[in-house]
């Protein structure tokens, strides 16, 4: 396999999310289903309980930003139900395109600083205080977290995964075992079938 560059996913602070409307019937352009429609929206939501504010268009029913119709034609009216949907992770921009994607759809190279470290067994953060993750072709890796076979599973101070360099410039960033380390391991990950080191920015397979 070919190395994957890998590049930085930086946290616009904007959330994605759906304002949809629905009603029962048969129709057409859903197989015979319920009449449904769905828009797109993104903006800073505040949170409130773990959950984008969405106050702005509940409390203002006719806002345009609510679908007016279904794709066969059929209006939706006051009583017709509406519900939202948000994504759980938000917008974050590539450092190497510019582009701006959820992490949802971030390919393999993908790296972002997961937003809560601590879940990760008293071991989620690196030297700069976060916890790193790296999206591999076998799943995502966190490379700050204890690894499976941890030699050292009684402490919390060592890294199973040494990391050099800085996200936000994905080519100074090297993982290995230089540094205060365990037993496990030469340094690489194994996601399912994918097995690689992080040299460089690039994940290079073994």
């Amino acid at each position: 396999m070919e190395p994957i560059r890998c590049f930085f996913l930086e946290p616009t602070g904007r959330v994605v999310a759906f304002l949809i409307r629905s009603q029962g019937g048969n129709c057409p352009a859903h197989r015979g289903g319920s009449h449904r429609a769905e828009n797109r929206v993104e903006g800073p939501f505040e949170y409130k309980d773990g959950f984008p504010d969405m106050s702005l268009y509940w409390n203002d029913k006719s806002h345009p930003d609510w679908p007016s119709a279904c794709a066969c034609g059929y209006r939706f009216s006051d009583m017709d139900p509406r519900a939202t949907y948000h994504s759980n992770t938000g917008l974050y921009r590539r450092s190497d395109t510019g582009e701006e994607i959820q992490l949802c759809d971030a390919p393999a190279g993908a790296m972002w600083f997961h937003p809560e470290p601590d879940t990760y067994d008293g071991m989620g953060t690196g030297p700069d205080g976060k916890a790193l993750m790296v999206r591999t072709p076998g799943g995502d890796w966190c490379v700050d977290s204890r690894c499976s076979n941890c030699g050292s599973p009684q402490d919390n101070v060592h890294r199973c995964w040494v990391r050099h360099g800085d996200p936000r410039q994905p080519e100074t960033v090297t993982v290995d075992k230089n540094g205060l380390t365990c037993k496990a391991g030469s340094g690489s990950i194994i996601c399912g079938s994918f097995h690689a080191f992080l040299q460089n920015g690039f994940l290079r397979s073994c």
